[in-house]
């Protein structure tokens, strides 16, 4: 009964404002339905489409193939503005566990550049994916392999690759060495 009452006196007050509360309650049903089609994949997918247009074929075939293998199974059925960053942390650790550290950071950013297009496309208001590269394990230190620098054993090695006086494997003798091991 009482919530009766507060439904009308709502009514009463858009009417005061001006608004028509059936055609309110229309735009709402309305807001409410495109806001659950909304769904992190749907929005992923059209970002995809936006950008695979600028992208190499093989770096869009990767990021599609990253999103549909690690995060659309996981979060691609939710809407878009009820995931939170926990959950998404959660999923980006799913990937790290695999020692992936390079997959996931890519992967991390394709969510918040997801993320962002979806507030600019006012699909949702904020971005869960900020932030969340501090939560994971560091990319690894690269290690550079020693180049030859020194004028007199790039020399020697230049000799020893020229007197080298081996020759190409032919089917016989691999069948032959592999019969020896």
């Amino acid at each position: 009964m009482q919530e009766a009452r507060d439904r009308c006196d709502e009514a009463r007050k858009l009417l005061g404002d001006g608004v028509d509360p059936s055609q309110q309650r229309q735009v709402d049903k309305l807001t409410h339905t495109a806001r659950s089609a909304d769904t992190f994949e749907r929005i992923g997918r059209e970002w995809y489409g936006k950008q695979a247009e600028v992208w190499v074929s093989e770096h869009a075939a990767r990021i599609l193939s990253r999103l549909e293998r690690d995060i659309f199974p996981f979060l691609g059925g939710r809407p878009i503005t009820a995931i939170e960053t926990p959950e998404l942390l959660v999923v980006l650790r799913r990937i790290e566990s695999r020692g992936v550290r390079e997959t996931v950071r890519r992967t991390r950013q394709d969510c918040d550049q997801i993320f962002a297009f979806a507030i600019a496309a006012v699909h949702c208001k904020r971005n869960p994916a900020a932030g969340l590269s501090r939560a994971l394990a560091p990319k690894k230190k690269t290690v550079h392999f020693p180049a030859i620098t020194d004028p007199q054993k790039f020399g020697e090695l230049l000799r020893t690759m020229d007197g080298y006086k081996g020759t190409f494997v032919d089917d016989s003798t691999a069948a032959e060495f592999h019969d020896a091991i």
